[in-house]
C-alpha cells in the first residue's frame, strides 16, 4: 500500500457517521442479516499495518500498547 491509497482510505472515514457505520459493520461481521455491505477487513488490516509500521519506527516496544488494546479491547 502506498501513501496515496492509505490517505484516500482514511479520508473515506473522515466523517464521524461514516466511521460509526464502519465500526458497526466490523462489529456484526460476518452476521447481521440487515447489513447489505460488509467491511473490507483485508483493507483495514493492510491500512493498520501500514500506519503501525511507520509509527513504530522499527521499535516494537513503541507499538506494544496498541497491540495489547487490539487483543484486549476495553
Amino acid at each position: 500500500m502506498d501513501t496515496e491509497i492509505a490517505t484516500g482510505m482514511q479520508g473515506a472515514l473522515a466523517r464521524s457517521t461514516r466511521l460509526d457505520v464502519c465500526r458497526l459493520r466490523v462489529w456484526y461481521y460476518p452476521g447481521g442479516p440487515s447489513v447489505i455491505y460488509r467491511s473490507d477487513l483485508r483493507g483495514l488490516r493492510t491500512r493498520t499495518l501500514f500506519v503501525s509500521r511507520d509509527s513504530c519506527a522499527g521499535s516494537p516496544e513503541i507499538c506494544a500498547p496498541l497491540l495489547v488494546d487490539l487483543i484486549h479491547p476495553c
